[in-house]
């Protein structure tokens, strides 16, 4: 496929939305395939590196915000039947959100209590090493040594389970933002082109 047939086809697929958006939009890929092309490639390679029609088309409508295609569905699809549709789920509508929500907050709350831990760990086993070094001189050798040793486990567990905490709340970032569109697939629905 070359440019030209990539950018027909696109255009076609992008028909929700307006006119601007949609030249913003076939602007930006040319410029992806000139780039490429620019690199050494071939125009069907080019073309073929960004990926199918679909999935550029697919990508370009999820990135809109959520407000424009809300906006642009009533516009279109303004009927009455929809709207008496809408009031009527709208306490099921509102349950689902709510779940949503203190899913939301409880995994974010979570992830929060975990760093606040882990801190923690850092911080008290850092003080007990120090004070436990201390009390060698003032203590005695053996209570010191205690102090000391389980200050540097403490100190130790949380350097190690800092990066596992770090991993979990970027699945978390990456699970919110997979939440979020597929709420947003529910509002927008799903148009073959």
């Amino acid at each position: 496929m070359n440019k030209q047939e990539f950018l027909q086809a696109l255009e076609k697929r992008l028909s929700d939305l307006s006119a601007e958006e949609r030249a913003q939009a076939l602007e930006f890929c040319a410029e992806g395939i000139d780039d490429r092309m620019e690199d050494g490639r071939s125009e069907e390679e080019a073309v073929a590196a960004l990926g199918s029609v679909e999935d550029v088309a697919r990508d370009l409508l999820a990135d809109r915000p959520l407000k424009d295609v809300v906006r642009e569905r009533v516009r279109r699809e303004g009927d009455a039947g929809r709207i008496v549709l809408l009031i009527l789920a709208s306490p099921f509508l509102l349950s689902f959100f709510a779940i949503g929500l203190s899913v939301y907050i409880v995994l974010w709350s979570l992830m929060l209590t975990i760093y606040a831990v882990l801190w923690s760990l850092l911080i008290a086993g850092a003080a007990c090493a120090l004070g436990g070094a201390a009390a060698i001189f003032f203590v005695g050798t053996a209570p010191g040594l205690c102090v000391c040793g389980s200050g540097l486990i403490s100190f130790a567990l949380g350097l190690m389970l800092f990066d596992p905490a770090r991993a979990a709340a970027k699945g978390s970032l990456k699970l919110t933002k997979a939440f979020g569109r597929g709420c947003k697939r529910l509002i927008v629905g799903r148009r073959n082109g």
